[in-house]
């Protein structure tokens, strides 16, 4: 984790009252080199601080280090000891370039939530419980009963994982009984996730009709171990497989493996409308086949990843998270440029957009709920309403459209508070759809 600022004495250096001019930021490539450097110069004694970046400062990572700008020469030897060289020292001389702060909070009366770039804990203030989590942004058994689907030609298939390391790999119909899904004879609670996706994508298909669900699951905390079962069977097994729509979820991301899976759909027949989100998008992005999708619904954080032309992973993205939501346009039009896109971008934030290699087709910035924002899972959601939407009659573009608009209109008729857990808001999905296609 990275540290905060420490209240000790360093080599050489005076601890407080500190003018602006007094301060250097250390600007380095990408994150790892960020952490390294941290990790050096506190060893050695110094007192620095991981920061986010100026919005003034055009290169690097999304982090930078502050430190006393005096020992700039002591602290380039220390680096330099280490094999680590930043990519620049830029001086503190006026308020614009001052570093910002990583951690922001938002009150909401009862709640109070903590955001570090894209990752959102809300907590309640009388008990300091966490109520809410969002952002992010990851043996082969086969339960009795799961057969292989054959044809199905108004089938939505969702590939994802469960977080628990204990879940086995299983396939089948999903339905939802309560605040449960059941797959093969298992129960999964609904928080977020690919849960939250299936949830979702349930309820969707419960108000249009017609579409079934299916799921491959497995469990994984992020290890990957779990992923790559996956990965293999479905490398293996796609083929025997017939869906409308495919939308895959989180998994560890790996080139290779998603290679191979990208190569079995490729000889599915018919071939289905894919869509892919979270960790799926970043390895179709890492092994340069974004174009072979229709979809990608990625926040804009991960929209910063698609970018980045030369990043080999989200861990070395430039650019910078906490300055971006007034850039959207430009990070889909550089996605697009250099061939780190699908067909369609569905980005989601404070305004949804939707865009196309030519445009931003849509905006989508009402209703607001200003607590949705805690809410974990609502990106998910989003993404399992798109799914069902895609299998149906609209255009692409229109079915983008009425899922971002009724992915809203669940914080009408839910009334969430900042506490609202997702199935609150996905249970409200048949209404909110219904006054979505109002006027459309």
């Amino acid at each position: 984790m990275f540290g905060f600022f420490r209240k000790r004495k360093p080599k050489g250096c005076k601890n407080s009252g500190r003018p602006s001019a007094d301060r250097g930021i250390l600007v380095f490539e990408n994150t790892s080199d960020v952490i390294q450097a941290e990790n050096v110069l506190k060893k050695s004694g110094w007192s620095v601080r991981v920061m986010g970046p100026p919005p003034e400062i055009q290169t690097g990572c999304d982090l930078v280090i502050e430190f006393p700008l005096m020992e700039e020469l002591n602290i380039r030897r220390t680096l330099a000891s280490a094999d680590i060289q930043p990519l620049s020292v830029v001086p503190v001389t006026a308020p614009l370039l001052a570093p910002v702060d990583l951690f922001q909070t938002k009150d909401f009366g009862d709640f109070l939530m903590v955001r570090a770039a894209n990752m959102k804990i809300t907590i309640a203030k009388e008990d300091l419980k966490i109520v809410n989590i969002s952002g992010g942004g990851c043996p082969v058994r086969l339960c009795p009963g799961t057969g292989l689907p054959g044809a199905a030609p108004n089938m939505l298939g969702v590939v994802g994982t469960v977080p628990d390391p204990n879940f086995p790999l299983v396939h089948g119909p999903v339905r939802l009984i309560g605040s449960e899904l059941v797959i093969a004879g298992r129960r999964i609670a609904i928080n977020r996730g690919t849960p939250a996706l299936l949830a979702a994508a349930l309820k969707t298909a419960e108000s249009r009709g017609g579409m079934e669900i299916y799921a491959f699951l497995v469990g994984d905390i992020g290890k990957g171990d779990g992923s790559r079962k996956l990965y293999q069977f479905l490398a293996r097994q796609l083929p025997e497989f017939s869906f409308r729509v495919l939308t895959f979820h989180y998994l560890q991301p790996d080139a290779d493996w998603h290679n191979k899976v990208l190569f079995a759909v490729e000889t599915m027949t018919p071939r289905p409308t894919l869509i892919a989100d979270a960790g799926f998008m970043y390895a179709a992005k890492m092994s340069g086949q974004s174009a072979c999708y229709d979809f990608f619904t990625p926040d804009v954080g991960e929209l910063a990843f698609l970018a980045d032309e030369i990043a080999p992973h989200p861990f070395y993205t430039r650019g910078f998270i906490l300055h971006q939501d007034a850039d959207v346009p430009n990070l889909i039009r550089r996605a697009y440029q250099y061939q780190n896109a699908a067909r369609y971008l569905v980005v989601k934030g404070q305004s949804d957009y939707i865009a196309d290699e030519k445009q931003v087709i849509a905006t989508v910035e009402t209703p607001s709920f200003e607590a949705m924002e805690a809410i974990g899972g609502t990106g998910d959601t989003l993404t399992g309403i798109l799914s069902v939407l895609c299998g149906g009659d609209l255009t692409p573009a229109r079915a983008a459209l009425l899922a971002a608009r009724a992915n809203r209109w669940t914080g009408f008729y839910a009334r969430p508070t900042p506490a609202t857990q997702v199935c609150e808001l996905i249970d409200t999905i048949p209404q909110a759809l219904q006054k979505a296609r109002r006027g459309f």
